[in-house]
């Protein structure tokens, strides 16, 4: 959040410079902005504390997306990979098929002692 500074009038010099590094804008009566959370003054496009990259903002770590390796069917030759949809445990044998290979006689099942 930023409020608009005071309205005190000078010489163009004496008029500060917006604080974000990039910019070198005199900021002019108008067009000074305080931010709220630095304390720091900034011109128009740079008074969002989001625009001027503002330290008081959490800074959370990047999120690094993996691919996430999916089991596959137990039927040889099936590579149908297995999710919490379409993944069916044989009560038979105890491994688990996809859809296609779920019933115990597509997959010849075995039936675990």
């Amino acid at each position: 959040m930023t409020i608009l500074m005071d309205k005190s009038f000078g010489d163009l010099d004496k008029f500060p410079v917006c604080a974000e590094s990039n910019c070198a804008q005199r900021l002019e009566i108008q067009n000074r902005f305080k931010c709220t959370k630095c304390s720091l003054v900034f011109c128009c496009e740079h008074r969002i504390d989001f625009k001027h990259k503002c330290p008081s903002l959490k800074t959370e770590p990047k999120k690094i997306f993996t691919k996430e390796v999916l089991p596959k069917c137990t039927e040889l030759g099936c590579n149908c990979k297995l999710t919490t949809i379409n993944k069916f445990l044989c009560a038979g044998c105890g491994k688990n098929y996809c859809m296609t290979h779920r019933l115990d006689f597509v997959h010849k099942c075995v039936k675990s002692q």
